[in-house]
């Protein structure tokens, strides 16, 4: 809920309690905790300004069940086909922002554990870049087909990492898998081009393939 209140019912909301039930309450989230908006020109510090109250929240929705639980995977990452640990052991802490309650643990990966897994993906190229589009769009749509299978899933586990409203996170979820469905349709229609010479009797022309391991550093 959004609640525009005085600086008065703002202030007890701070410490606790709820602002009086005369003032105007929009609910714009449903099961979510509430916002409490300082009225206009107030001059409140800013962290006053983003306080954050968590006002008749159901305790049921703290923590929104996975329908299933095997896709949080803990201390693990998927290398060459296979759930694996980092080699030191090491492991860093996820926690809920809204409650600071952990929500698993992943691996701390090193440069050894890197070059393993960029070993592992050069690998499976050499068969890859054998692939025909066809082939290539079959796997895209499979990606596609199990995020959207899973999109609830995803999508709690989304609000629980990062305290995204579930609205938000959800079109997160549609907004990735897109991109999979999108590029599973372009793979058989990757077409070369002839291009134009500047030499007179040459013909210049271009093939598209597999460029190889990338590496992607998402925000």
């Amino acid at each position: 809920m959004i609640c525009r209140c005085t600086l008065s019912a703002y202030s007890r909301a701070l410490i606790g309690q709820a602002p009086a039930p005369n003032r105007q309450i929009t609910t714009l989230a449903p099961h979510h905790g509430a916002y409490i908006s300082p009225p206009p020109g107030d001059n409140l510090p800013p962290l006053a300004m983003v306080a954050v109250i968590a006002l008749a929240c159901p305790a049921r929705l703290a923590a929104i069940p996975l329908k299933d639980p095997s896709l949080l995977k803990q201390d693990v990452c998927y290398v060459n086909g296979q759930w694996v640990k980092a080699k030191s052991g090491k492991t860093f802490e996820v926690h809920d922002p809204a409650t600071g309650k952990l929500i698993g643990t992943c691996p701390e990966f090193d440069g050894a554990d890197t070059e393993k897994a960029i070993a592992a993906a050069a690998e499976a190229f050499k068969d890859f870049r054998h692939k025909t589009g066809r082939e290539r769009s079959k796997l895209l749509r499979k990606w596609y087909d199990l995020m959207m299978q899973n999109a609830e899933d995803l999508t709690t586990l989304i609000t629980w990492e990062n305290g995204k409203p579930l609205a938000d996170a959800k079109g997160e979820v549609t907004y990735a898998a897109n991109f999979f469905e999108w590029f599973s349709e372009e793979a058989p229609r990757i077409y070369g081009n002839t291009i134009p010479s500047s030499v007179p009797g040459n013909r210049v022309w271009t093939i598209k393939e597999p460029v190889g391991v990338c590496g992607l550093i998402t925000p």
